[in-house]
């Protein structure tokens, strides 16, 4: 039986996470029209630009390599793997096992550097600044990634974010005021990948491959999404052992719940987009600070308890 919730609560995690990207990417678009001060479009624009998109015909694009027509799915592909494998609405799926945080941020990167490599293998002046400011943050990111990786594996005991988030919600592992800083810096690190590159990497591609683009992008935000509210707000994370209507609520709640982060996302985007590479490069400094800070009052703890 236990077996069977499990395998229940793996397909409607899949299923929330399709949903997620589709009301997400309209909510983006909304909120951002409000923001500006701008009548809003209806409220399922971007995926009628994106069927509009899918419709059309696939022009060559002037030295395309093999390499640039499979990067969008190479990128969707690492992208959707790591979101399975993040813990969404319930802990202990069947991909519980393999939920490394480690693993998740090298598929997360390698999702982003074949995007760039592909808009650099054209030779295209505009994608190629675009695909160097990308490069840019994406080099950073992934250092204070690792970062905030290690430093909530020295407090929880483990690099499984399963794991992490059960411990962090049932005991309350490691020393409380090293746990702020972490989370902060985690908070960083995806506000600065999600908003940091510019629209240049994604104009580069056109047609399907823009679509492939435009899905990578919102699965990404799922994925920052569900380890933000887990990490967070760990008591918000149901179980699989629970029947199939208590797993259907945690659902519920928990796409509300992520839809609300990605409300106070949306919030700093704006200044995230507009900064300069520089900027972005001290505030993942201080985010880098912080995680350290962390390491180093886990240690002087005695380390996870």
């Amino acid at each position: 039986m236990a077996t069977l919730l499990a395998l229940f609560g793996q397909f409607l995690h899949i299923g929330m996470i399709g949903l997620a990207v589709w009301l997400f990417a309209c909510e983006r678009a909304w909120l951002a029209a409000v923001m500006a001060e701008r009548t809003p479009a209806p409220f399922v624009q971007p995926w009628r630009d994106i069927m509009k998109a899918m419709r059309k015909r696939r022009l060559p694009v002037e030295n395309e390599s093999p390499l640039f027509r499979l990067a969008p799915i190479v990128a969707v592909a690492c992208s959707a793997t790591a979101v399975v494998l993040i813990p969404g609405y319930a802990l202990e799926l069947l991909s519980a096992p393999i939920a490394d945080g480690i693993l998740i941020l090298g598929l997360l990167a390698f999702g982003r550097i074949a995007l760039i490599l592909g808009v650099v293998d054209t030779g295209s002046a505009s994608g190629a600044d675009g695909a160097h400011r990308a490069m840019t943050l994406a080099t950073m990111t992934g250092a204070v990634g690792m970062l905030v990786v290690i430093a909530l594996a020295m407090v929880t005991g483990t690099t499984n974010l399963d794991r992490m988030i059960g411990l962090l919600r049932d005991s309350g592992v490691g020393p409380s005021e090293a746990i702020p800083f972490v989370l902060a810096a985690l908070a960083v690190v995806a506000c600065v990948d999600l908003f940091g590159a510019d629209d240049r990497l994604e104009a580069a591609f056109a047609g399907r491959d823009w679509v492939l683009v435009r899905i990578d992008t919102e699965l990404r935000l799922v994925g920052w999404v569900n380890l933000l509210g887990g990490l967070c707000l760990p008591w918000t994370v149901s179980d699989t052992h629970a029947d199939p209507i208590a797993q259907g609520l945690a659902a519920i709640g928990w796409l509300v719940r992520s839809a609300a982060c990605v409300a106070v996302l949306s919030l700093v985007a704006g200044y995230i987009g507009k900064a300069r590479r520089r900027q972005l490069a001290q505030i993942l400094g201080v985010a880098g600070l912080g995680a350290v800070l962390s390491m180093a009052l886990t240690l002087l703890s005695g380390g996870a308890t």
